[in-house]
Protein backbone atom coordinates (compact mmCIF):
# COMPACT_ATOMS: atom_id res chain seq x y z
CA UNK A 1 0.00 0.00 0.00
CA UNK A 2 1.47 3.43 -0.65
CA UNK A 3 -0.03 6.48 1.26
CA UNK A 4 -2.59 7.15 -1.34
CA UNK A 5 -4.38 4.15 -1.18
CA UNK A 6 -3.85 4.10 3.25
CA UNK A 7 -5.94 7.11 2.60
CA UNK A 8 -8.22 6.01 0.92
CA UNK A 9 -9.02 3.31 2.88
CA UNK A 10 -9.25 5.34 5.94
CA UNK A 11 -11.91 7.69 4.51
CA UNK A 12 -13.72 4.70 3.69
CA UNK A 13 -13.74 3.56 7.43
CA UNK A 14 -16.39 5.31 9.27
CA UNK A 15 -14.36 5.34 12.24
CA UNK A 16 -11.52 7.25 10.20
CA UNK A 17 -13.29 9.18 8.00
CA UNK A 18 -13.28 12.34 10.03
CA UNK A 19 -9.15 12.11 10.61
CA UNK A 20 -7.42 14.56 8.91
CA UNK A 21 -4.53 12.62 6.79
CA UNK A 22 -1.28 15.27 5.40
CA UNK A 23 0.48 13.03 2.63
CA UNK A 24 4.22 13.40 2.64
CA UNK A 25 5.61 12.86 -0.93
CA UNK A 26 9.40 12.20 -2.17
CA UNK A 27 8.00 14.40 -5.60
CA UNK A 28 8.43 18.44 -5.43
CA UNK A 29 4.57 18.11 -5.37
CA UNK A 30 3.42 18.35 -8.53
CA UNK A 31 0.35 19.27 -10.09
CA UNK A 32 -0.45 15.42 -10.53
CA UNK A 33 0.64 14.61 -7.13
CA UNK A 34 -1.54 17.50 -5.37
CA UNK A 35 -4.82 16.77 -7.27
CA UNK A 36 -4.36 12.87 -6.50
CA UNK A 37 -3.67 13.52 -3.08
CA UNK A 38 -7.26 15.50 -2.99
CA UNK A 39 -9.09 12.60 -4.96
CA UNK A 40 -8.33 9.99 -2.22
CA UNK A 41 -9.24 12.89 0.56
CA UNK A 42 -5.75 14.24 1.75
CA UNK A 43 -5.74 17.74 3.52
CA UNK A 44 -2.74 18.52 2.48
CA UNK A 45 0.56 17.42 0.81
CA UNK A 46 3.95 18.12 1.84
CA UNK A 47 7.37 17.62 0.01
CA UNK A 48 10.51 15.97 1.50
CA UNK A 49 12.57 17.51 3.49
CA UNK A 50 9.69 19.15 5.52
CA UNK A 51 10.64 22.09 6.96
CA UNK A 52 10.03 22.09 10.82
CA UNK A 53 7.58 25.33 10.42
CA UNK A 54 6.01 24.15 7.29
CA UNK A 55 4.81 21.17 9.64
CA UNK A 56 3.96 23.09 12.18
CA UNK A 57 1.88 25.75 10.24
CA UNK A 58 0.07 22.91 8.14
CA UNK A 59 -1.04 21.21 11.46
CA UNK A 60 -2.01 24.41 13.04
CA UNK A 61 -3.92 24.75 10.15
CA UNK A 62 -5.70 21.33 9.78
CA UNK A 63 -6.04 20.62 13.53
CA UNK A 64 -7.78 24.36 13.76
CA UNK A 65 -11.34 23.90 15.25
CA UNK A 66 -13.87 24.80 12.36
CA UNK A 67 -16.69 26.97 13.32
CA UNK A 68 -20.63 25.95 12.67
Amino acid sequence: LDGYDTCKLMKADPALTGLPVILISATAEPRSVVDRAKQVGAVAVLSKPVPVDKLQQVLAQTLKPSRP
